[in-house]
């Protein structure tokens, strides 16, 4: 520790006063008087809130939205945490070719230059827009065909076709129509969106959420043929089970 200056610098014996320069431990110039205002001090303590002018390691805590000040580029601006430490990020709008979005965050929807908690749900993206992943929460049964094609509205709206199952207790391939449809398909007149074999005897066939974006049905019939609408005979088919979200 420095030893105190003593009242008159120089020779004990001079009439004047030597003017003194004081240096800081950076050995910059300091009248004396305190810490300069570009000087690190202060206290930092981890939760509890800054005192004096200290160096931020621990980032900038916050509630909600609102941020460290806006600078320009090129400053050095602190990091910014919730009050957990969760690490903040900004929100903007990204096209569906970089394969993410904005309105994939956990809570309120954030606009383009806001920032929140970054938290994301599996999407997928269905040609025009992107839907959540949804766990298979619909079924389609026919217990056991007529003598027609049985043609079936199974969903009114756009879903996904996630499984098809039955049995098939002919002597011969039937196939099953879907149809990208939200009204009563008609086999014959309607073109199917998807053609499933359906083996002779058990078949499980995985659609891997095969998307319709405008509703599903279906039909029976007993040639693969898109407008093909020769009917399937009684209890051909049993079982059937479509399995939709």
């Amino acid at each position: 520790m420095a030893e105190p200056l003593p009242t008159v610098v120089g020779d004990p014996a001079a009439t004047k006063v030597i003017p003194v320069r004081l240096f800081d431990g950076s050995g910059n110039p300091t009248d004396g008087s305190g810490a300069s205002a570009s000087q690190v001090q202060g206290t930092a303590a981890a939760g509890a809130a800054a005192v004096g002018n200290p160096v931020q390691v621990g980032g900038f805590a916050s509630n909600n939205s609102t941020g460290p000040a806006a600078e320009v580029t090129g400053d050095l601006v602190p990091l910014w945490l919730s009050l957990t430490g969760a690490v903040m990020v900004g929100g903007g709008a990204l096209t569906a070719a970089r394969g993410s979005s904005n309105t994939l965050m956990v809570g309120p929807i954030l606009p383009t230059g806001s920032r929140g908690l970054w938290g994301c749900y599996g999407f997928s993206y269905n040609g025009t827009s992107w839907d959540p992943v949804a766990k298979p929460n619909d079924t389609e049964l026919l217990p056991s065909s007529a003598a027609s094609t049985n043609a079936t509205i199974a969903k009114a709206s756009a879903g996904e076709l996630h499984n098809v199952s039955g049995f098939n207790a002919s002597a011969s391939v039937k196939w099953l129509k879907v149809f990208n449809k939200a009204t009563l398909p008609v086999p014959g007149t309607d073109t199917p969106f998807h053609l499933v074999p359906l083996p002779v005897g058990l078949f499980n066939v995985d659609c891997k959420g095969l998307y319709f974006g405008t509703g599903i049905g279906f039909a029976l019939t007993a040639n693969p043929a898109l407008l093909d609408n020769t009917a399937v005979a009684a209890a051909d088919i049993t079982g059937l089970s479509l399995i939709l979200s």
